[in-house]
Order: structure tokens, then sequence, then C-alpha cells
């Protein structure tokens, strides 16, 4: 509780009250969040549809599908069918010429059913199902868009959250990884622009290829910034091994984009210098942890007050 204890002895009895308060708006919310999750295939569908006779050349089937395995019960429909994705049944779902934009279906090992908070984590797993014998080399993009619930009398509808702000601390605090260490609960090949590509060797028709993407929404700012050793550090698992390459990329990537993790007036030089010595783990004021440490949770609330839903897309 180390992290705590420095926010404790530094901020002011104001402060601790807003931490707590944070807590309570932040747990409703995770009962209502997420678990909106879609897949498209829509440029194989134009490509289909183009007349190429005229250039000699005769239109071809997709060289794969995706699907997905597990439950659509606590998939916000009504957001899903507003955005035309194909119904779905539970057990499976698969793209096809008709259907391809589709329900993502979860299992428990997706961190999501039950929605999420900070702390949550989970694994996002899909299936490419090849068409074609051979190799295939594929571009993924995963996106994350916040939705809000309007009454109006009888009426529900959901709207887009507009606030760039708060669309931006989505952006940072859920973090996606190409990878998961489970003996260690560390994380490598971060997805900074949420694009990945994979090849897939010796394909088999309709031999379903396995993709697990890895998520989480850190609790604290300790467990990104700080080395497993820190004294002040908070919760038992850091996102990076300590000497890892991962996580220098990391620190050059969080130094440019401070303003997706931390709330207010970030982007200082001052607030840089402070991320990089913790990061470096050289010695840093406990005041300034503090500080940063406040405009992380500070993000977090204006999630939990801001957005009750979120889609998350994956695109091909």
């Amino acid at each position: 509780m180390a992290e705590r204890k420095v926010i404790e002895k530094a901020d002011s009895e104001e402060e601790k009250k807003k931490r707590k308060l944070l807590i309570i708006k932040i747990i409703p919310v995770a009962v209502l969040a997420f678990i909106l999750i879609a897949v498209s295939l829509a440029w194989f569908t134009i490509d289909k549809a183009l007349d190429l006779d005229s250039f000699g050349m005769k239109s071809v089937d997709s060289p794969f599908e995706l699907k997905t395995v597990g439950s659509a019960d606590t998939l916000q429909v009504d957001i899903l069918d507003s955005n035309d994705y194909s119904k779905v049944s539970d057990d499976s779902n698969i793209t096809s010429d008709e259907n391809n934009k589709i329900y993502w279906l979860l299992d428990d090992e997706s961190g999501m059913k039950n929605g999420i908070n900070p702390g949550s984590h989970g694994k996002l797993t899909f299936y490419v199902v090849p068409k074609q014998s051979g190799e295939l080399e594929i571009k993924f993009k995963l996106g994350i868009t916040g939705y809000v619930e309007k009454k109006s009398g009888d009426s529900i509808s959901y709207e887009k959250v507009t606030d760039e702000n708060v669309t931006s601390f989505l952006n940072g605090h859920i973090m996606f990884f190409e990878n998961y260490d489970e003996s260690d609960h560390t994380y490598s090949d971060f997805l900074s622009d949420e694009t990945f590509t994979r090849t897939f060797k010796d394909c088999k028709v309709d031999v379903p290829q396995e993709v697990n993407v890895y998520w989480v929404w850190p609790n604290t700012l300790g467990q990104i910034l700080m080395k497993s050793t820190d004294e002040n550090l908070t919760e038992k698992n850091v996102l990076f091994d300590d000497d890892s390459k991962e996580r220098s990329i990391f620190a050059e990537y969080i130094k440019g984009n401070i303003s997706l993790f931390l709330s207010g007036d970030a982007d200082k030089e001052q607030n840089k210098t402070v991320i990089e010595k913790i990061l470096n783990g050289d010695k840093y004021s406990t005041a300034q942890l503090s500080s940063l440490s406040s405009m992380y949770n500070d993000a977090d609330e204006k999630i939990g007050t801001k957005v009750q839903y979120i889609l998350v897309e994956l695109n091909v």
C-alpha cells in the first residue's frame, strides 16, 4: 500500500475523500460497461461487389473468414444493431458474404462478460478461418468508442461520447498487447496504435487459426511506470519486466502521449522528467508521484462518470 500511503501523506483530507469517491463512481459503471465487441470484413465485401469482368478479371472469394466462440448474453444488442452488426447465436459466429459485420462473442477469459473497471484485465480471442491453403498475412485494427445512455420518457437511445478528453483517456487507460506472460503477469508487444499484423503459415482450408489479444486497465499509475522493486509500488504486479526492451519502448511512448493517461495540465516538462525518473528507477519526489497519481485517478473518474458502454471493434 506504499503508493497510497504516499498520496495520503502528501495530500489533503479533501484528496483522500476524492479518492474514495472515485472508487464509488467507477464500480457501478463496471456493471454496465463495455461488452460491445464486433468484427468487420467490409473491404472484402466491396471487392466482391465490383464488376471486374470488364477488366478481363473475375471476382474471387475472400481468402478467410473470422469466427468467434462464446456467449452473446451480455452484449448490448441495441448499440450493435444500430451499427448494422449481424444477429448471432451462442456458441459460434462466423463472417460470410451475407454477414460481414458480426458480434464478437465472449468467453470467461475475456474478462469482460460482467463489465470492467480499473484493475480489470483479460484475453480477447477470435479465429481466422482460411478459405485457401498456404500462407496468409493479415493486418488487424482495434478501436474503442464510448457510449452513454439517454432517456426520454419511455424511450432509450445510445449516443457516442463526444468529449475528446474522455475519448483520449479511454484509449490511454485501456491498453492492448499481443503477448502476456502468465508466470510473472507482465505484458509485451504493446499495441500503441491498436494495429497488429499476423502471418499464418501452412494454412489448411477451414482449419481455424486462433488469435489472442490481451488487454488491461491498470488500477494505478505505479503499475505502468514503476519497477517491481520500487518501495512506493501499491499493486503487486507491474506491466513490464524491469529491464525489458518493452519497458524502454513504452517509456518513450508515454512521454510523447501523456495526455492519454493524465488529466489536467499534464503535458509539462516537469511531469515528463518525473515520469522518466520513475521509469528509470531513479530517485524522485513522492510529492510529485502523488500529483501524477491524482491526475491518473482523475482521468479514471472522468471515464467512470462520462461513459456507460464501450464498443470495441476489430477491423481487418
